[in-house]
């Protein structure tokens, strides 16, 4: 008789909060460098009995200190396997994509300190508008599908 073993992998839901505007003609789309170096759109983790709407206007909040937006559509949800830290094993994320749109218009470029988690929380995000479609190099890959998503969404205006 064989014994059969398999490791079920946990799924985590992330939000993806996609602020938009169209500036000179060019579709832009609200992003940030995090004090590590590299560049993110607001994304965050779904808590335990958090609708992904909320989710997703809270992490706007959280990250970029937009108090007051809503959500224009919900792009998609698509599921990934995300290397987080390189060499360690992949992680199974679900994300969930919405545009949203914040009530007053925002700067060209700020500087938000983080909160909602110990980990992000004294943290500075040095925030700026990335044009659509554009240079996507200095992001790690497991936002790409994301711009995937927003240069067909902007096409369609």
């Amino acid at each position: 008789m064989t014994t059969c073993f398999t490791q079920t992998m946990t799924i985590t839901n992330k939000v993806c909060s996609c602020v938009l505007r169209k500036h000179a003609n060019q579709y832009q789309v609200l992003v940030f460098q995090h004090p590590c170096g590299d560049y993110q759109i607001a994304k965050g983790t779904l808590e335990p009995n958090e609708d992904v709407e909320r989710a997703a206007l809270r992490e706007l909040f959280e990250e970029a200190g937009i108090k007051k937006a809503r959500i224009v559509e919900k792009l998609a949800a698509f599921e990934a396997m995300v290397e987080v830290d390189e060499g360690e094993p992949k992680q199974h994320w679900l994300w969930h994509v919405f545009v949203v749109e914040p009530e007053h218009e925002l700067p060209e470029k700020w500087k938000q300190q983080a909160s909602g988690s110990a980990i992000e929380d004294e943290l500075v995000f040095s925030f700026f508008w990335q044009d659509l479609p554009g240079d996507y190099s200095n992001y790690h890959s497991c936002f790409l599908p994301v711009f995937a998503l927003l240069e067909d969404y902007v096409k369609g205006k």
